[in-house]
């Protein structure tokens, strides 16, 4: 079926976030360092952001481990939005908490916990349906695992 016409308003709006520039990776995310991994979760976040904004979760999922549940509902969520001619308008989050977490004695994971912050954030089904999002607080704590040159994700929980 047809997709409902858009308004001008939310063609415009549409039309910036599908515009929205891919986050760029640092070169210290891959380093296996302490630094890295920090600097992994932060890109991690950035394409979390993006793939609701764009639909574009290549990246995303390319960091995402198979057993990564949040990923996977993260990848299906955006996917699902845009395949419906949704999409999340771009929207600020800042994480100005982070504590890097070395793996234990044994243990492939690390971690990363952050505190995110993001404003208050706006969805748009398909149908024209607005959603919106209040801005929230929100602590992340990131399970890491390098390997091949990179960092992956093997799990992500929110408090």
């Amino acid at each position: 079926s047809a997709l409902p016409s858009l308004s001008p308003e939310l063609a415009a709006q549409r039309a910036t976030a599908l515009a929205e520039p891919k986050p760029i990776k640092p070169p210290e995310a891959s380093q296996n360092t302490e630094e890295g991994a920090v600097n992994a979760a932060f890109y991690f976040l950035q394409l979390y952001r993006y793939a609701f904004i764009t639909g574009d979760t290549a990246d995303l999922a390319a960091m995402s481990e198979e057993g990564c549940v949040f990923c996977k509902s993260t990848i299906d969520n955006a996917t699902k939005l845009h395949q419906g001619g949704g999409w999340a308008n771009p929207w600020n989050q800042e994480a100005p908490n982070v504590t890097y977490i070395p793996a234990g004695e044994g243990k492939n994971y690390c971690g990363v916990k952050m505190i995110v912050t993001s404003d208050e954030s706006t969805s748009i089904e398909g149908n024209g349906r607005v959603v919106d999002e209040e801005a929230s607080t929100k602590t992340l704590l990131i399970a890491l695992r390098y390997t091949n040159d990179n960092w992956l994700i093997g799990g992500v929980s929110v408090e």
